[in-house]
């Protein structure tokens, strides 16, 4: 199981190039704490896909350029793509985002491209005071100073984009309404999850842009000002370790769970054939193997893992809310806990007092779940066998489904 550290850890991601303190996030949200916090949150987070997802990168970079008029190289995928956060340009000031391309040969390298991106979340763009070259002090926009620096780049094409909550147009000045672009987050997120669309549904670049999607839709986009929501550490750890590890890992678990098809099939409780859903990256962050345990669509049994809160091994036998064999469901496992968790104890104590114990519960307020035992998973996998462990674990519970009889009793519908 990947060290959850490695998610603070960046790659070297086909082509892409992070420069000042390098591709390490924590180390990059560490900087000048206290300076616009939710900003450069946000923009961090974004840098951190960018960096961590080669196609839809390219994709990203195909749809801007076009919004900017300009006609993307054929060599693009050959093309070093740099991205650099809180760049300082002149008088300390910072650009949220820089993003060059640079095609190198040996001729040298050439700049193609040169792009500004400045992050609002709650505000709007700020002017601050300057001094011009007859030494008068004026007022000026943050735009100005970026302006400035795009023109100096020596790049065949700039550009700026301005990502906000709502769409600043009305605020950017008449000057700039040339160069620069507007964006929305929410804007950005559905570009990143269009320049997806060509990937499987397993691809760990399309399950991080989703993801990503719902972290803006959910902080950033909704109605609610964004201080009405509290930013989960989990959020980052979630899209900076999928890109170094998650897959691999998402592959282990997956595996894991295959591993016990032998012990469903052998219970003696399905009536049909087993079907593996791998949804540890999805919405339900779950990885399982479930079969029906009567003539009709439910009950069904499921074994797996699940990583919503306490990441847990679970054995559950669910049932439609809406599905008319759900009272029948809940009126044969009425007060059968007892039962099951004194026979579950009698084969743990053939295991040793080492082994983990299980208890069995009826869901009080029945929606889907209805009856369900789990354990906690890290401290399976800090077993030295713990594919045995595991499957030991599912074999003993579905024994004593079997020997109490509660599924026969609902097949009597």
């Amino acid at each position: 199981m990947p060290d959850l550290a490695l998610a603070f850890i960046g790659t070297d991601s086909d082509n892409a190039v992070f420069e000042g303190q390098g591709i390490d996030l924590f180390r990059r949200l560490s900087r000048t704490p206290g300076l616009r916090q939710r900003e450069r949150f946000c923009v961090e987070v974004l840098a951190s896909v960018l960096g961590s997802a080669p196609a839809i990168r390219r994709g990203f970079v195909a749809k801007l350029a076009e919004m900017a008029g300009w006609e993307v190289p054929p060599d693009i995928e050959q093309c070093q793509i740099t991205l650099e956060t809180e760049r300082v340009i002149r008088d300390a000031k910072r650009i949220d985002l820089t993003v060059e391309i640079v095609r190198r040969s040996d001729s040298g390298p050439e700049r193609l491209a040169a792009w500004a991106f400045e992050a609002k979340v709650d505000s709007g763009l700020n002017e601050s005071l300057d001094t011009d070259e007859n030494e008068e002090v004026r007022l000026r926009s943050q735009l100005d100073f970026y302006s400035e620096w795009l023109e100096d780049a020596f790049a065949k094409h700039t550009a700026g984009f301005v990502l906000g909550k709502r769409n600043l147009r009305a605020e950017l000045p008449s000057n700039h309404r040339k160069l620069w672009y507007r964006l929305t987050w929410l804007g950005v997120a559905e570009l990143l999850k269009s320049a997806g669309d060509h990937l499987d549904d397993s691809n760990y670049e399309r399950v991080l842009v989703e993801s990503y999607y719902s972290f803006v839709r959910d902080y950033i986009g909704g109605v609610n000002l964004m201080g009405e929501s509290d930013f989960r550490i989990d959020d980052v750890l979630f899209l900076r370790a999928l890109a170094s590890a998650g897959y691999r890992a998402v592959e282990t678990f997956d595996s894991l769970v295959s591993n016990l098809e032998e012990c469903l099939q052998s219970s003696g409780l399905l009536t049909g054939g087993i079907k593996h859903q791998k949804w540890l990256l999805r919405r339900h962050r779950r990885s399982d193997l479930w079969a029906t345990i009567s003539d009709g669509n439910y009950p069904i049994i499921m074994v797996g893992v699940r990583s919503e809160d306490t990441p847990v091994l679970f054995v559950v036998i669910e049932t439609d809310p809406r599905h008319p064999a759900k009272n029948h469901v809940m009126s044969v496992l009425a007060g059968t806990e007892s039962g099951l968790n004194d026979r579950s104890q009698e084969l743990r104590s053939k295991r040793g007092n080492h082994w983990p114990e299980t208890k069995w519960c009826v869901d009080p307020e029945p929606e889907w779940w209805d009856l369900e035992a789990n354990w906690p998973l890290e401290q399976l996998l800090s077993a030295d066998a713990q594919t045995d462990k595991v499957r030991q674990l599912v074999s003993d519970a579905l024994k004593v489904l079997s020997e109490s009889g509660v599924v026969e009793e609902m097949r009597r519908l």
